[in-house]
């Protein structure tokens, strides 16, 4: 889990919406992690504006950070499972995210690849790739499948 007391670690969001916006400002909240860009895989055409003032890259751009970034998904539709695919398929791995306001019990485990939205409060496990928000949190949805365990 990245959490603000750990080393910088760099992020590109998969998707390049409103929703992924979204995300950004959640990943600031950790304190810990720096957003480098978004990625886009179905509309070549927005990676030529950027988005919140980081660059939008195209899915087939990601071999140029691999291993020295990590993903997260903000894709909230069936279309993110392609892009998931492709993303992991040019090597990269998905970060688990938590804002510096969640809360995790201590007998809570968190799978992988997950996101904790900002004020939860986690007092059950969070299975790998969900989405979770609230007091209790709950899970919101499944971001990412993760595969290959």
């Amino acid at each position: 889990m990245v959490k603000s007391r750990d080393v910088e670690q760099r992020i590109v969001i998969l998707g390049a919406g409103v929703f992924a916006e979204e995300v950004a400002d959640l990943i600031s909240m950790t304190g810990s992690c720096r957003v480098i860009g978004f990625v886009e895989g179905l509309e070549r055409d927005r990676c030529r504006q950027p988005l919140s003032g980081l660059p939008v890259h195209g899915v087939d751009d990601l071999e140029a950070v691999r291993g020295s970034c990590r993903a997260v998904c903000a894709v909230g539709s069936p279309q993110r499972e392609p892009l998931i695919r492709q993303t992991c398929a040019h090597g990269l791995k998905f970060a688990a995210m938590a804002p510096s306001s969640a809360q995790v019990s201590a007998k809570a485990r968190l799978g992988e690849a997950y996101l904790l939205r900002a004020g939860a409060v986690v007092t059950r496990n969070v299975p790998d790739g969900i989405r979770a928000a609230g007091v209790p949190a709950h899970a919101v949805d499944q971001t990412v499948s993760i595969t290959g365990k």
